[in-house]
C-alpha cells in the first residue's frame, strides 16, 4: 500500500468551498449581463420586423440559481403581445427565410461572457 501525503490538500478543498460562496453570485451577475446583451442585441436584430412589430419587446431573459448552478435564459414571453410567434423570423417559413437572432446574439456574446466568468473565478481563488 502507497500512503500519499499532499499537505495543504485540506485548505485547498476548504479554500474551494469557500470560493464557491463567492463565484455563485458573481457568476449570476455576469451571466445577467450576458443575458442582458443578448436580450438587446435579439431586441435590435428584429426591430422593423413590419408584420411582427412587437415581438422585439417580448424579448426577456431570466437568471436562475440552485446550488453552484447558474441558469441564463433568454427568449421570447409567450404572454407578451407576439412572443408566442417568436420562431417565425427565427426559423423562417415555407414562404419567408429565417432570421435568426439567439444564436448569432448568444455567439456575439459568449466570449466576453467567458472573459468574465474567468476573471470572477480568478478572484475568487486569489
Amino acid at each position: 500500500m502507497i500512503r500519499i501525503v499532499s499537505p495543504g490538500l485540506d485548505q485547498l478543498a476548504a479554500d474551494l468551498v469557500e470560493a464557491q460562496d463567492a463565484i455563485v453570485p458573481a457568476s449570476a451577475k455576469v451571466t445577467g449581463m450576458a443575458c442582458n446583451n443578448i436580450k438587446k442585441d435579439v431586441q435590435k436584430r428584429w426591430s422593423g420586423l413590419v408584420h411582427l412589430p412587437h415581438l422585439p419587446r417580448s424579448i426577456t431573459y431570466d437568471v436562475t440559481t440552485k446550488g453552484p448552478l447558474v441558469v441564463g435564459d433568454v427568449g421570447a414571453d409567450h404572454a407578451l403581445p407576439q412572443g408566442k410567434l417568436a420562431w417565425i423570423p427565427e426559423l423562417g417559413t415555407p414562404t419567408s427565410a429565417p432570421h435568426p437572432a439567439f444564436r448569432p446574439a448568444a455567439e456575439k456574446e459568449q466570449p466576453a461572457w467567458e472573459m468574465f466568468l474567468a476573471k470572477v473565478a480568478a478572484e475568487a481563488l486569489e
